[in-house]
């Protein structure tokens, strides 16, 4: 176990291909995890800092361009920009609502260093479908993140929008804006890779939709 200020908060996993490691070893490896585990906290109280430091700037950033300028495309292309860079992506999309019942059109999108055509990230036939409706229609009465990523097998078919044609990204996360129980708007952001979207990760998501 790795232990901080008599805190248990991980677990050193070590293979040993011989036999059970007697006592002695085993006295070895007890030291050398009460050693690491203090190591292992600060790195990690450290990693945690720097996040946050970079997500309050972030949002500054946000907040001094909204208080400056009146230029909605302006603000809009600063949001999908912060959000894929903090949130580890390499795609971002803005839905903002249409007339009342009409559905989401694109209104900003970005891509980070993604080996994706630009038109991929172009407004996707999914959105303007009947289970597009149904899945912003899902967003606004939860007013939560949703979180989706491809199955390791190909034979499992992917959740909806990840399985339509042309989907090229192995991860996504939609966040819902809402105004007095209407929603205005659905940020999307998108990873190359099947890297799920961690609960820290979908909270930074919400403060910044």
């Amino acid at each position: 176990a790795l232990r901080a200020h008599d805190q248990v908060f991980g677990y050193l996993q070590i293979r040993i291909e011989h036999a059970k490691p007697g006592r002695t070893k085993r006295e070895q490896l007890e030291v050398v995890s009460a050693e690491i585990g203090p190591i292992v906290h600060n790195a990690l109280l450290h990693a945690r800092w720097s996040d946050a430091v970079a997500f309050r700037t972030a949002l500054s950033r946000v907040a001094s361009l909204q208080g400056s300028t009146l230029d909605l495309p302006r603000v809009l292309e600063s949001v999908c920009r912060e959000s894929a860079r903090l949130l580890g992506s390499e795609g971002s999309v803005i839905l903002l609502a249409k007339e009342p019942g009409e559905g989401l059109q694109l209104a900003s999108r970005c891509l980070l260093g993604a080996a994706v055509p630009d038109s991929e990230i172009a407004q996707p036939a999914w959105v303007d479908s009947e289970e597009g409706r149904a899945l912003f229609e899902r967003l606004r009465e939860s007013g939560r993140p949703l979180a989706l990523v491809k199955p390791d097998s190909p034979a499992v078919a992917p959740t909806f929008p990840l399985g339509t044609s042309g989907c090229v990204w192995g991860a996504l996360a939609l966040f819902p804006m809402l105004n007095d129980g209407e929603l205005m708007a659905v940020m999307l952001i998108m990873r190359q890779e099947r890297v799920p979207f961690s609960t820290a990760a979908r909270g930074q998501g919400k403060w910044l939709a």
